[in-house]
């Protein structure tokens, strides 16, 4: 069963919530979609699809939007390369 984002962030430590927000204003900032971000650090459309709490086909159709806002990641999807 998928994490929602908001469950995940609502039980994260608000310094870590805090970077972690940040960094996806950075990247959303940059104009980075999800797939400018699954290229950059090469995981599976399934990993980002499990990470998105999506089904299988859902995470390239998130890809292939054109809506900025729908295609930009989420604080919770970035997690994993908070550090990158």
């Amino acid at each position: 069963m998928a994490t929602r984002r908001r469950d995940t962030l609502k039980n994260m430590d608000a310094a870590r919530r805090d970077k972690i927000e940040a960094r996806a204003a950075d990247l959303m900032a940059a104009g980075m979609s999800l797939g400018g971000l699954r290229c950059a650090h090469q995981p599976t459309q399934q990993h980002m699809a499990e990470l998105l709490g999506v089904g299988r086909e859902g995470g390239p159709r998130l890809e292939k939007r054109s809506d900025p806002l729908m295609s930009q990641p989420c604080a919770a999807t970035l997690r994993p390369w908070e550090g990158a």
